[in-house]
């Protein structure tokens, strides 16, 4: 199933239409954006206390491929007045059938972000998961 931006589109005027979730924490909006490239196949997580987050094409691909609806999708309004940022908020318990699937099934990569400090929002990479193994 390929996600295009056609549907992502269509998919976020009718989330503005009825209402957008909460607006996005401008630090942690400014750090998510310079994160560096990633390839297709790499999905990242963003470690929080109690549970993860996942952000934009990350967070949608979660919702449509791993499970299966929408409805956990939740729109952030942008600081910089951007279409809004999707995310999904992902339990402990969930966390774990999401990376088995990611990485057993899907055959993907996974970053897995943390904040350097408790109080900051520099956020470094934690774990790089990937289920290929090197000879």
């Amino acid at each position: 199933m390929n996600i295009d931006d056609e549907e992502i589109l269509n998919e976020s005027t009718n989330i503005l239409k009825n209402d957008i979730t909460s607006t996005v924490d401008t630090d942690f909006y400014l750090a998510y954006k310079k994160l560096p490239n990633k390839t297709a196949v790499t999905i990242r997580l963003f470690e929080r206390n109690d549970y993860y987050t996942c952000h934009g094409d990350d967070a949608l691909f979660i919702a449509r491929e791993l499970l299966h609806s929408t409805n956990a999708l939740k729109y952030w309004k942008t600081s910089d007045g951007n279409k809004p940022l999707q995310t999904i908020y992902v339990s402990n318990k969930q966390f774990e059938d999401i990376l088995r699937k990611l990485l057993l099934i899907k055959q993907y990569r996974v970053e897995i972000w943390k904040k350097t400090q408790k109080l900051s929002n520099d956020w470094t990479l934690a774990y790089h998961v990937s289920s290929i193994e090197s000879s």
